[in-house]
């Protein structure tokens, strides 16, 4: 076992509250992401591609970084706009009057990605949500945590093992 192994062994053990606490957030956080990106899969599923025009780029923040991309394309006889939000390497690549492939979606009132933004995990229908596989593993993050946090007693009472054998005395 590595030296930073046993030091986050160790320190595992000393705050195993803290540490389930931890994992039960970080469960959550997938659990809340995995969700949301089974909303954005469902809202874009049946979206129409389009071909639109980068009008602007204006940065929207610098942490982290991100820059709203205005977009314009005809949309049955009439120009329509529309604003989508990229990254650093994206923006870069982005100049005004660039043509982009987009999906517009209906759903819920009118939304726009680029086409190359499309979700691509197919989420699991719970009835009420849909999920990605992403929930089931916070899940079982969040599951380890609060076992974590539950054992805590054992945990500060266990012996350490060594994997090294005793030196023999004789010898």
């Amino acid at each position: 076992m590595s030296t930073l192994s046993r030091q986050l062994v160790s320190v595992v053990r000393r705050h195993a509250v803290l540490a389930g606490l931890a994992c039960v957030v970080v469960g959550a956080l997938m659990i809340v992401d995995g969700i949301a990106s089974g909303r954005r899969f469902r809202r874009f599923e049946h979206a129409r591609p389009a071909s639109a025009t980068v009008t602007s780029k204006v940065e929207a923040s610098s942490v982290p970084p991100r820059w709203d991309v205005a977009l314009a394309w005809p949309d049955q006889g009439v120009g329509a706009r529309g604003v989508v939000r990229v990254g650093p390497d994206r923006a870069r690549a982005l100049r005004a009057g660039d043509a982009v492939a987009i999906l517009v979606s209906e759903a819920g009132g009118r939304a726009v990605i680029l086409a190359s933004d499309r979700p691509r995990e197919r989420p699991v229908d719970l009835g009420l949500v849909a999920a990605t596989p992403l929930v089931f593993v916070g899940l079982a993050v969040a599951g380890c945590g609060l076992a974590l946090a539950l054992a805590r007693a054992r945990l500060s009472r266990a012996p350490v093992r060594s994997r090294t054998r005793p030196r023999d005395a004789a010898a």
